[in-house]
């Protein structure tokens, strides 16, 4: 196999990680990078020689060595596919069954020709605002739940429970909620909706839950202080899910970049839509405001402007990130879509991106980066206020 640097390289052996490598040469510094709880950071890897066509089992280990069997947490595998005369597996980033716990972790991932690949290393943590804690019961006849999973959840018609705390929200919000629901033999399986908790007017539309993997986005079409999830029972329901994850559109404390090419990069395989996602954990962004003027000094020795351009830039400043970081946040540049989303939810397309590193060590397995991006804000004028665009 051949490792594809994306936002979570694999390798055919535990010492090629960049922390094994650094460890190996002395050094004791570990910076994994973040995930969310819904889904892991995206990879692929080049299937090479190893003539592998099936995964047999993923596992996550964690710092103490400790394995976990997260094979059952993926609605689809990771597969093989072809281009020419290449084979890739990939996994996308999609939604995961389960949540994942969060903690500092590495994959290990064994195929069916017995060869064993092992991620780097990344740190899943609550990386979006959780916006439900817990759940407390109207009318369900049993509501047996731990946190926000719902071990049994059986009700008739018109019962519902409702998510805690109270939040508020703004015209034009969205909520996300993210579970996994299994039907134990429902009439009719349950109903989800935003509602204002004192006057219980609805703050969405309502959205029905399938049995599966469910990822629902609703829309706040009125303002209020106090906001709840209500799950509530059209006719007779049982069911169960896994934990429910629900939360803003953004990230608390971090920004997201985002990015896909209409075409292979390189190794970097694009053509089966893979995307990739970075979440960078850095709330004061700086802004830039380079400016440039030219003209001319009339006859009195007064300087006339001809042409006047100010520009504004975004410096995003991360902390310590592994060696192969710095090539994935390099190559950025090379693609032709890349999001970004900033820390208050708000979402563009960036129109330019730029990067500069510095190795922090003299082994330069880290290093510290900045990231300059333009979201295509300037201002270009002529003389006499001219507006050029």
């Amino acid at each position: 196999m051949k490792t594809i640097y994306t936002t979570l390289p694999i390798y055919k052996a535990l010492r090629d990680q960049c922390y094994e490598r650094g460890k190996a040469n002395g050094s004791i510094l570990f910076a994994p990078i973040y995930c969310p709880k819904h889904r892991l950071p995206s990879f692929q890897w080049l299937d090479g020689d190893d003539n592998a066509t099936t995964i047999e089992k993923i596992e996550m280990i964690d710092t103490e060595g400790a394995s976990l069997d997260i094979y059952d947490y993926f609605v689809t595998l990771p597969s093989s596919y072809a281009l020419d005369a290449d084979v890739y597996f990939m996994y996308n980033g999609e939604t995961l069954k389960y949540a994942l716990p969060e903690g500092a972790y590495y994959l290990k991932i064994t195929v069916n020709t017995g060869h064993i690949y092992y991620s780097d290393w990344f740190m899943v943590q609550c990386v979006y605002c959780p916006w439900a804690t817990t759940f407390i019961n109207d009318d369900f006849g049993t509501l047996n739940i731990e946190g926000t999973v719902i071990n049994s959840a059986i009700g008739s018609a018109d019962a519902h429970f409702d998510s805690t705390p109270r939040q508020a929200v703004y015209l034009g919000q969205q909520i996300t909620v993210m579970f996994y629901l299994t039907d134990n033999g429902s009439v009719e399986l349950p109903r989800l909706t935003i509602r204002d908790a004192v006057t219980g007017a609805a703050l969405s539309v309502f959205q029905d839950a399938t049995a599966g993997l469910n990822e629902l986005t609703f829309d706040i079409i009125a303002p209020s202080d106090n906001a709840i999830l209500r799950i509530s029972a059209p006719s007779d329901t049982s069911f169960e899910t896994t934990e429910m994850l629900v939360y803003t559109q953004y990230a608390c404390g971090y920004v997201t970049l985002s990015f896909s090419n209409c075409c292979t990069l390189g190794d970097i395989q694009y053509e089966s839509d893979f995307y990739q996602t970075l979440w960078i954990k850095s709330d004061n962004i700086e802004q830039q405001f380079p400016y440039v003027e030219k003209g001319q000094e009339n006859g009195n020795g007064k300087f006339i402007p001809t042409f006047r351009r100010q520009e504004k830039t975004y410096l995003i400043r991360t902390g310590l990130i592994p060696q192969f970081l710095v090539d994935v946040l390099h190559r950025i540049k090379m693609h032709d879509a890349v999001t970004y989303i900033d820390q208050v939810g708000d979402e563009f397309v960036v129109q330019n991106i730029d990067i500069e590193h510095e190795w922090q060590f003299n082994d330069k397995y880290y290093a510290m980066v900045s990231i300059i991006i333009s979201l295509g804000e300037d201002i270009v004028t002529g003389g006499c206020c001219e507006i050029i665009t």
